[in-house]
């Protein structure tokens, strides 16, 4: 459900909650990879997921914030 990605890999952990991952991007046959480090908070409510980016060429610094709140049916709502 990412916009553009064609794959992903975890490529080393740190620990239940912390490991580096390898994003590949691609687009009308341009493709791109850059490697995150991803760090889980799940047992804070609402459980919250950080990337950023290490090693990307295309753009000088990325992080991203995902937050997941308990939502009716069982559910969860994703507030990015």
């Amino acid at each position: 459900f990412v916009p553009l990605c064609a794959g992903s890999r975890i490529v080393r952990r740190h620990g239940p909650d912390r490991f580096d991952a390898v994003l590949g991007i691609g687009y009308l046959g341009l493709s791109e990879e850059y490697t995150s480090r991803v760090t889980l908070s799940r047992g804070t409510s609402p459980a919250i997921v950080v990337a950023e980016a290490l090693d990307a060429r295309l753009f000088t610094r990325m992080r991203s914030e995902w937050t997941f709140s308990p939502a009716s049916a069982g559910g969860c709502r994703l507030a990015l």
